[in-house]
């Protein structure tokens, strides 16, 4: 601190009414080193006045016309505790000086022992800026315990410590208050009363361990209600100070929980009850399509009409389809998506043993795991669908050697199904945008719904290409794509 106060200009106020030794004064500060600018004052009134101005250091005489140091020293720490003040006097007694700097001066000289000034000066100085410092660091202290106490409120916490020698819990305000405690202390035998009886053992086994591992651990238990307090769900975190390798205490806090806890199990119980829910609407719609199916099936049994056969029996595969969607759907952790890879695998079971039972058809697939959005999953899987029936009742003629391969990729967001028979191909000018068979009018639509591409080309055999995005910002319904 001297050398930064010897590098600035110091301002000093002289409370002196002789002009002599104010000289006397300036020349002992100037020799020391320090730049100053200096005012003098010799009454009271003048002091109060200047005492509005900001200065470094204080000087003052302690006899003075009509009044002494000692008021002039008042007067200063009334205006301005931490300024340095510094009493000179030509002869005083020893109480008086011991006096003076217990009612707040920083130093006591004689006028004919002026060479301890300039180290007063900086002494004064350092103390000031010391004491500054610290009322800082009070403040600052003074906010995080204010800033703590809050952020205790708003999370509904509070401090607590157990001595091992007294075997006593205490707690902070904020617990005590929280837990409507009649008194900040209490023996672990009252308190463990308060713990839910299922509760005391965790309790204890944790803090066992806590001795052993000498680390912190956590452990939520109730509070018993009592007069002033419902039951409590608390949250503990804590830790244990150990001394000659033994525990003297632990430390930690509590947090009310309750609240969370308690919307917890209440979305529990709500899930739950989802869940049986959406168990009973699968199980309804699941009998629902086996009655629709059953009924149709009925109706083919009753028809001599081929055409009516025919359709009777698309309609009964295309349930069936809706049915394995269904299935994976009420299965999926993610209602919004569906692994379409496990679909294909379902619709390829379902078009060669269900519908085709006698056929010699191979079948080869290589499928990426892919999960699609359910927009997407309904019309990519009746094309799907479309696309396979008709390979396995159109494709081969007198044949022996009949394959179908399937596959099934994914890139940059776009899927890629992929269906190739070696049958017996299709017509050199066909375009299934144009035909007007039930299964293609259907494909049409449901294209359109994917905002999808299908190509159906002539290679050594029948090559279906349906190419569409995974997820689609936009998905347009049936209805948008009929109109």
């Amino acid at each position: 601190m001297e050398g930064i106060a010897k590098c600035v200009t110091l301002r000093i106020l002289v409370v002196e009414d002789s002009v002599d030794d104010y000289e006397l004064l300036l020349r002992s500060i100037k020799k020391e080193g320090f730049k100053i600018y200096s005012q003098r004052v010799d009454t009271e009134e003048a002091l109060i006045n200047v005492l509005n101005e900001e200065w470094d250091v204080i000087i003052s005489d302690f006899y003075l016309p009509g009044f002494d140091g000692m008021t002039s020293l008042e007067l200063v720490r009334e205006k301005d505790p931490l300024t340095p003040f510094i009493l000179v006097s030509g002869h005083v007694c020893e109480n008086i000086a011991i006096e003076a700097i217990k009612s707040g001066a920083n130093d006591y000289l004689f006028k004919d022992n002026l060479l301890r000034l300039g180290p007063a000066i900086t002494k004064g100085l350092d103390e000031k800026q010391l004491k500054i410092n610290r009322l800082t660091s009070e403040k600052k202290i003074r906010a995080n315990e204010k800033n703590l106490r809050l952020a205790h409120k708003l999370a509904r916490s509070g401090y607590w410590e157990f001595n091992y020698e007294t075997l006593k819990f205490s707690f902070s305000d904020e617990l005590k208050e929280l837990l409507n405690l009649e008194k900040k202390s209490i023996e672990l035998r009252a308190f463990l009363k308060w713990i839910h009886p299922k509760d005391v053992t965790i309790v204890l086994s944790k803090i066992r361990n806590l001795n052993k591992l000498n680390t912190t651990i956590d452990v939520n238990f109730r509070l018993l209600p009592s007069i002033k307090r419902n039951l409590m769900f608390i949250s503990a975190r804590c830790t244990v100070g150990f001394e000659d390798n033994k525990p003297t205490e632990i430390q930690g806090i509590f947090q009310d929980v309750t609240e969370h806890t308690l919307s917890k199990q209440t979305a529990k119980k709500a899930l739950e009850r989802n869940k049986l829910l959406l168990t009973e609407m699968h199980h309804r719609v699941k009998n629902n399509l086996a009655t629709i199916t059953s009924l149709l099936e009925l109706e083919k049994m009753s028809s001599n009409c081929k055409v009516t056969v025919d359709t009777l029996s698309r309609n009964t595969y295309h349930i069936y389809n809706m049915g394995i969607l269904q299935e994976l759907l009420y299965k999926s952790s993610d209602f919004s998506k569906i692994a379409f890879n496990q679909y294909l695998e379902r619709l390829i079971e379902l078009t060669g043993k269900s519908h085709f039972p006698n056929t010699t058809i191979s079948i080869t697939t290589s499928f990426d795991s892919i999960d699609i959005d359910i927009s997407n999953a309904f019309p990519a899987a009746m094309i799907a669908s479309e696309i396979l029936s008709n390979s396995f009742q159109h494709s081969f003629v007198d044949q022996s050697d009949k394959r179908i391969h399937i596959s099934l990729t994914e890139s940059a967001n776009e899927i890629s199904l992929i269906v190739k028979d070696n049958g017996i191909g299709i017509g050199e000018n066909f375009d299934y945008t144009k035909s007007n068979t039930p299964g293609f009018s259907l494909i049409n639509i449901f294209i359109q719904q994917l905002s999808g591409t299908l190509k159906i080309l002539n290679d050594n055999g029948t090559l279906a290409i349906l190419t569409f995005k995974k997820s689609s910002k936009k998905s347009k319904s049936i209805n948008d794509s009929l109109n």
